[in-house]
């Protein structure tokens, strides 16, 4: 027990706030997966907002769509069915009113969260960088003497294990939120595809190129009658 209560820590470590919903629309059978995210990230520990999660911005991605979505509608939409929405049809084979059991289809599958506390982020470098005023622990939670420490020493923190592995940690909040270079490129290319079939399968474009055709057609039609005369011939040429 006392082995137990010194690996317990500070109540803040077990703080965590609601960030992310994914959603199964659909049965045991089958269906569909979308998702809910809170997209206000990288809060600090002290902000006295960090755990209102419901009054930061949501968005609602749904394959191709992307959208506001509001807390409000979290569990209406995320919480399954209900004895509420039982209702009554007439069945063909009995010949009068069943009630007939109808739950939402749209339930919570995965709910992540953000902890409050971040440990430091730990970055694999070879041992023969480690510097002089470097500050070197062996925990990855090391307490706020060794990063006051490394602080005073205008050092870098580093994470030296047993097996000698070497680690330089990073504050969580000076480490640039950044996308790989590959799944940017993926991105921005599925985009551009997203956008192509959106105007190009859009019922105003279609109906810009008939009538485009429809009067190029007819423009055609006259000039190819009127060509036998010089002075038209001419005026024609000019304009187009």
């Amino acid at each position: 027990n006392k082995a137990k209560r010194k690996e317990l820590k500070e109540s803040d470590y077990y703080t965590y706030k609601l960030v992310g919903v994914i959603v199964h629309d659909g049965n045991a059978e089958g269906g569909h997966y979308y998702s809910y995210i809170n997209i206000i990230r990288h809060q600090w520990e002290n902000d006295p907002n960090f755990l209102k999660t419901e009054n930061d911005k949501w968005l609602e991605f749904n394959d191709s769509t992307v959208r506001e979505f509001s807390f409000k509608k979290l569990e209406s939409e995320c919480f399954g069915g209900s004895q509420d929405d039982a209702f009554m049809f007439e069945s063909e084979d009995v010949g009068d009113y069943t009630s007939f059991f109808a739950g939402r289809s749209k339930s919570a599958y995965m709910l992540v969260y953000e902890r409050k506390k971040k440990n430091l982020l730990p970055e694999r470098i070879p041992e023969s960088e480690i510097k002089e005023e470097d500050t070197v622990v062996n925990t990855l939670e090391c307490d706020a003497t060794a990063i006051s420490r490394a602080k005073e020493k205008k050092g870098r923190l580093i994470l030296q294990m047993d097996s000698k592995d070497t680690y330089l940690l990073h504050n969580f909040h000076d480490v640039p939120v950044s996308i790989p270079k590959e799944i940017d490129s993926d991105i921005k290319k599925d985009n551009l595809n997203q956008l192509f079939e959106k105007l190009v399968y859009n019922k105003e474009f279609f109906s810009f190129l008939s009538n485009y055709c429809s009067t190029a057609k007819i423009w055609i039609n006259c000039t190819s009658r009127l060509e036998h005369i010089p002075e038209l011939k001419i005026a024609l040429c000019e304009i187009g």
